[in-house]
This record gives C-alpha cells, structure tokens and sequence, in this order.
C-alpha cells in the first residue's frame, strides 16, 4: 500500500480524492486545521494531521514516509498587494 498526503483533504475535491484514494486502498493522511466530515461523519481510514500550511516551518517529517502527495490547498485572498498595481 503507497501512503498519501494530502494538503486540502477538506475541500470539495480533497474530500472526492479520499473517498477514491481509500477504495484503492491506500493509506491515506490529509493535513488541515481541522477534522471535517464526510456525508455528516468523519471518515474512517483517514489520519489527520492536524497543522496550518501557511504557518508549519518544517515539512520534511510529515513528507518522510509519503509515496505520493496530492496539493490542493488554495485561498480566495489576494496575499501579494503587488499584483493589484
């Protein structure tokens, strides 16, 4: 079995992804600040690493064991005001 990461693992396609990526059987680890449920539970199969991406200084623990990583993370906030000019 491949262990994967996934950063985004809550959002609409991380959430698609697990469900996928589980019926393979893989080991499946998803990263985010939060637990979130799937269809009103939370997913049995999934180990969550609890984080903030944009705050964790150091990833190469987390990527030590992972066979594959899937990034899904994204934000609706501008965060360079350069690119307004």
């Amino acid at each position: 079995m491949k262990n994967v990461l996934i950063f985004g693992g809550t959002g609409f396609i991380g959430r698609h992804l697990c469900h996928r990526l589980l019926s393979e059987g893989m080991n499946v680890y998803v990263y985010s600040r939060g637990h979130i449920s799937f269809e009103g539970k939370i997913r049995k199969g999934i180990s969550w690493i609890k984080g903030d991406f944009a705050n964790e200084e150091n990833f190469d623990e987390l990527l030590n064991d992972m066979d594959v990583v899937f990034h899904l993370i994204s934000t609706t906030e501008v965060s360079n005001q350069n690119m307004l000019k």
